[in-house]
């Protein structure tokens, strides 16, 4: 079909991503479903276990279950050469992908080890592969209609802070509600055809696919130091280690004028505090950049 769209959909263990492309196929014909992975005489005989990726090919979709990539207590089992080889011969079957959707889980807290899968994609897959093809879907989207009202979901995700708004941002605000437990066929309905709709935007911009090509050029150009997120997030770290610092020396200053032994000694001290707070502020505010 000429008009069919490719996912690869990708996530840590248990953010849900087998449910998302169950979700994502729901409603269509399935035509072909198979596996690809390394050789089986090389399973065999290694020491290590090896990814395996589903294809499922639908009327109207193909779906490529990356479930690992960007897992990275799966990769660190897993020679990277032979992940690189299950992602090419996926990328081969199919002709190569629209969107890369990244699944994270309700509800959970953007830890450090999904920071570590966001820079592991982009590792694999290019830095600006967020920026430019990135779709952001929340599993287990049935808790977030307890917490919140109908229709929030919007105004929850443009009041995130940190990490999670920082990826949300480089995605370009691509940030899609999943509820993979509902049997409301509307529901699910609708929700695919907001995925849908959101990758055609995407693959109209680009006008191809993200193909094998793309995969096996891009390492030679990775640079960690250069991601986008990478900057953010360091510069995140530096404002919130600042504020600490600051709490600190105010806590201090304020103990030792309390305090009953407070003599010229202590008041020496907190002037030179002061000082040095003072300085640090303007320091701060003069090289300050978002």
């Amino acid at each position: 079909m000429e008009n069919k769209i490719t996912l690869l959909v990708v996530g840590r263990t248990g953010n849900g991503v087998t449910s998302v492309v169950y979700s994502a196929r729901s409603g269509s014909n399935v035509i072909e479903e198979k596996s690809i992975s390394v050789g089986e005489d090389e399973r065999r005989v290694a020491d290590h276990e090896f990814p395996e990726f589903r294809v499922i090919i639908t009327q109207d979709i193909t779906i490529i279950d990356g479930s690992g990539i960007g897992d990275c207590e799966i990769d660190s089992s897993i020679p990277d050469i032979k992940m690189r080889e299950s992602v090419t011969k996926a990328l081969e079957e199919v002709g190569g992908f629209d969107v890369l959707i990244f699944v994270l889980k309700y509800g959970t807290r953007f830890t450090k080890q999904e920071k570590d899968a966001v820079e592991k994609v982009k590792e694999y897959f290019g830095e600006s592969i967020f920026r430019d093809r990135g779709i952001i879907v929340l599993s287990y989207g049935d808790n977030f209609s307890l917490d919140n009202e109908e229709g929030a979901f919007k105004e929850w995700c443009g009041s995130q802070v940190g990490e999670f708004k920082l990826l949300t941002e480089e995605c370009e605000n691509r940030v899609l509600l999943f509820d993979n437990r509902t049997n409301d066929e509307k529901v699910k309905s609708e929700q695919r055809q907001k995925l849908i709709e959101t990758t055609c935007r995407i693959r109209d911009k680009f006008m191809g696919h993200y193909t094998v090509h793309d995969f096996k050029n891009q390492r030679q150009n990775y640079k960690p130091e250069n991601s986008l997120f990478n900057q953010r997030h360091s510069s995140l770290y530096e404002r919130n280690t600042e504020r600490s610092c600051l709490l600190k020396v105010w806590e201090f200053i304020r103990r030792a004028v309390v305090s009953k032994t407070c003599n010229r000694i202590y008041i020496a001290i907190i002037l030179l505090l002061i000082f040095i707070v003072l300085m640090c502020c303007l320091v701060t505010l003069n090289g300050f950049k978002l």
